[in-house]
């Protein structure tokens, strides 16, 4: 999630630069939709991961996994997971092609160990594996390895010298373990982030609750390639210093980002810092309410820190999502956006793209005025996206075509009116359905939409406000409100 992989960047350089049209969507079902990684695919497309409780009978947590187009247009998607919570909290790409994702899963009511599952770009399954012990055992992030591995790193409850602590799993490419570490105190420490050292070694990077000035502070194990402890370091005051994300630099050095409650009182500030290397520098800012750091990339070449997370007196809503950028020297080069609804609005994850551009996924409830949803932001150079489409409109070749109940609010009978029938026909075939769905998410309508003019019968639906999804198979075309009256 919070470093870009050698090969990553190198089939970026190779691809012929392009601008891609910005965009902002929310993708998801009428319960919770969580967003985590976004990669982008060698069509050009991305490929999204979360963790969803919209579409299984389970009333448990999946495994969301789907593929967007270059215009945030969901193109098909699969959930994955049992009887139990099963949560996505990483994905990268690996050494031949395919993709791994990382996270815990739920093996009985109320224990969680890691879980890694590989899948090839279409999202079918190549394998997966559960590790850890009888405690409760974590992954926050996943990097792939040159030789095809991976390294996952997290918490354990089940290892290590106290009440939770910095967990290291090595694997290679088939999921067998080659080695596990485990590193903390006799109190609470867990780690959040991992990034390959110039060496081949690693920084993990989370908190420390162990050592250190203060109640929580951000925590450093630097190792070998190996997993052995070359050194540790902490950072942070008298209050909470968190740190959510590390990222290698060429000079030897690493970012680390994350929030501060030591410059305002009973408030968290963002924080960026530049430790080891040529250069030293720490960036914070004092604003209202509680703002922090979710991801950060060091960008090949200029050796730009661009970090991404949450304002919470943004600009539209009630808390915003927001992109930064600074120069190898720490001095801001002109990025500082906020994205968001008159919702709640994050950025969990931030990723270059072939046209150097920006792509950001987090989570919203904002835009389709509905439970959380994945959220998904395409971006240019300086940070600027697209208005949010999707809502009463399918996108198709760049040209929006409206989609609608008519009339709205409507008693005993309304018409859902398409325009361009025939062109989303062309283009998906002949298996619309049309959703509709009650404030709490129930499905109470499902129904083949075959012309641009569909009578709609309302005389079973409840009165109040339900929501409606335009479906082709599988994927999502549109959106929007349907609001019965009596």
């Amino acid at each position: 999630m919070r470093v870009l992989l050698t090969f990553s960047v190198l089939f970026i350089g190779l691809v012929k630069t392009y601008a891609q049209q910005p965009f902002t969507r929310a993708h998801g079902g009428f319960g919770y939709d969580f967003g985590a990684e976004v990669v982008q695919l060698p069509n050009q497309n991305f490929l999204v991961v979360g963790t969803s409780s919209s579409f299984d009978d389970t009333l448990s947590s999946q495994i969301l996994l789907y593929e967007a187009d270059s215009f945030g247009l969901e193109q098909w998607r699969k959930t994955i997971g049992g009887r139990f919570a099963d949560v996505a909290e990483s994905m990268v790409e690996s050494a031949d092609g395919n993709y791994l994702i990382a996270g815990y899963t739920e093996t009985v009511e109320n224990s969680y160990q890691v879980y890694a599952l590989k899948v090839n770009q279409f999202g079918d399954t190549v394998w997966t594996r559960n590790y850890g012990g009888s405690g409760w055992d974590f992954c926050k992030q996943v990097i792939g390895l040159s030789d095809g591995g991976f390294a996952l790193v997290g918490q354990t409850f089940s290892e290590g010298a106290g009440n939770g602590d910095f967990y290291l799993v090595r694997i290679d490419s088939e999921g067998d373990t080659l080695w596990t570490k485990t590193f903390g105190g006799s109190d609470e420490d867990g780690a959040e982030s991992i990034a390959e050292a110039i060496d081949g070694g690693f920084f993990l990077a989370g908190y420390t609750m162990s050592f250190g000035a203060g109640k929580k502070d951000m925590y450093v194990v630097r190792t070998d390639s190996e997993g052995d402890t070359l050194w540790t370091r902490t950072f942070g005051g008298v209050e909470d210093d968190i740190c959510l994300a590390v990222a290698a630099t060429a000079d030897g050095g690493y970012v680390l980002g994350g929030g501060t409650y030591n410059n305002t009182q009973g408030e968290l500030d963002p924080i960026l810092r530049k430790e080891g290397g040529v250069q030293q520098w720490v960036r914070t800012e004092v604003k209202q309410g509680d703002d922090y750091i979710l991801d950060l990339i060091v960008e090949p070449g200029t050796q730009n820190v661009t970090a991404v997370g949450q304002i919470s007196e943004g600009t539209f809503g009630e808390s915003d999502g927001r992109i930064l950028r600074y120069g190898a020297d720490g001095v801001w080069n002109g990025v500082a956006k906020t994205h968001g609804s008159q919702g709640e609005e994050h950025f969990v994850d931030v990723k270059l793209t072939a046209d150097n551009g920006y792509i950001m996924v987090g989570t919203t409830d904002g835009y389709l005025n509905r439970f959380d949803d994945v959220w998904l932001v395409k971006a240019d150079n300086s940070g600027l996206s697209g208005v949010f489409s999707g809502i009463d409109e399918v996108e198709l070749n760049g040209r929006k075509l409206n989609v609608r109940f008519a009339p709205n609010p409507s008693s005993l009978e309304s018409s859902f009116l398409i325009d361009g029938f025939d062109l989303i026909q062309e283009q998906y075939g002949n298996q619309l359905t049309l959703l509709v769905f009650n404030s709490v998410g129930q499905q109470v309508l499902n129904t083949s939409v075959n012309g641009n003019q569909e009578r709609i019968d309302l005389s079973n639906l409840s009165s109040g406000i339900h929501y409606y999804q335009l479906i082709a198979e599988s994927s999502v075309l549109t959106t929007g409100k349907l609001v019965k009256i009596d």
